[in-house]
């Protein structure tokens, strides 16, 4: 938890390079990338990914072979990635950076799982280990990418890619994910039950990101890249909300499935913390959103401080949102 806390918040400080060193349309460009590899993840791998947590945890089920089957849904997903390069390049304006596309969306997705499944067998010293990593590895080759060799979108894409890759080399060698995976050990049984929990959450997912994305999809249409640039950056002061949200997420989860057979006292008392922590961060943020602008927007990326309160709102509503729909898929 504390490795996470630390890395986002290096990601979000380093936010006043970001928009001194690139223009609003090439931020505009990797929000819309990095927003496309979140919405096809879970819809191209069938959300395999939450059932690789849940069955993972299941006394019942062998985790090698919960992990075989997982991966081999991974595998899928990235064929199904690769094919549908026409057609989301007609939509994303990703023109050159196709290839960064599939890479990212590859090693995101392994990311994702690997992460999981560390998690489901308390392995979380190698959560830390490669989530340090790939954030301080993707910031200071950023840095070096885009300031000293001056490669703008190319150099931020090779960045983050390389980042990645080494997070992945991580769990895969010190997580000893490569000892676990096999091939013979794929089951169609457990691969019917774990869809059988997986499918009913992609609806789910797809209206998380309705509700976070489309509005950037959508000034992309109707306005262009500046708008969306901007809009992009505004996000990111409610993103330290999120920060908070996903480290509780990850442990709450977790606790949720635990405790499914508790009384529901233990789900009302969490929830009434949470909320009331929540909303004193919303309320401080909306309070100090411009000296914070101030501070992290560069150039022409300062106005966007206006769209701030409103999107510091509807964060804190996904975020409570997100807690109740927890409990659900526990």
């Amino acid at each position: 938890t504390l490795s996470s806390f630390a890395t986002r918040i290096l990601s979000f400080l380093i936010l006043p390079f970001y928009t001194y060193c690139l223009t609003q349309q090439e931020y505009a460009i990797i929000d819309l990338m990095n927003l496309t590899v979140t919405l096809l993840m879970p819809i191209l791998s069938l959300s395999i990914s939450d059932a690789l947590l849940r069955f993972s945890m299941d006394k019942t089920c062998d985790k090698n072979q919960v992990l075989t089957v997982s991966i081999v849904f991974v595998a899928i997903a990235i064929l199904l990635a690769v094919l549908g390069i026409p057609f989301i390049e007609r939509y994303l304006p990703i023109g050159e950076y196709k290839i960064f596309f599939i890479i990212i969306f590859t090693l995101s997705l392994l990311n994702l799982f690997y992460a999981n499944f560390m998690r489901a067998v308390d392995r979380m010293l190698a959560v830390a280990l490669s989530s340090t990593a790939i954030s301080f590895s993707t910031i200071c080759l950023n840095v070096y990418f885009i300031a000293f060799l001056h490669q703008g979108l190319r150099g931020y894409f090779i960045s983050t890619s390389i980042g990645l890759l080494v997070g992945n080399i991580i769990y895969f060698f010190y997580g000893n994910v490569w000892k676990r995976f096999s091939l013979k050990l794929f089951s169609f049984h457990l691969t019917q039950k774990m869809l059988s929990y997986s499918l009913p959450l992609i609806p789910n997912s797809l209206f998380w990101w309705i509700n976070s994305g489309l509005d950037k999809y959508m000034l992309t249409f109707f306005c262009n890249l500046s708008t969306v640039g901007l809009f992009s950056v505004a996000g990111k002061i409610p993103s330290i909300i999120s920060v908070f949200v996903s480290i509780f997420q990850q442990a709450w989860t977790i606790s949720a499935i635990r405790e499914i057979d508790d009384e529901s006292a233990f789900y009302r008392k969490i929830y009434r913390m949470f909320e009331t922590l929540l909303l004193l961060l919303a309320i401080a943020l909306i309070l100090l959103c411009k000296p914070i602008a101030h501070i992290l927007f560069q150039k022409s990326f300062y106005e966007a401080w206006k769209f701030v309160p409103f999107l510091i709102m509807a964060t804190y509503f996904n975020a409570l949102n997100s807690f109740i729909g927890s409990i659900y898929i526990a």
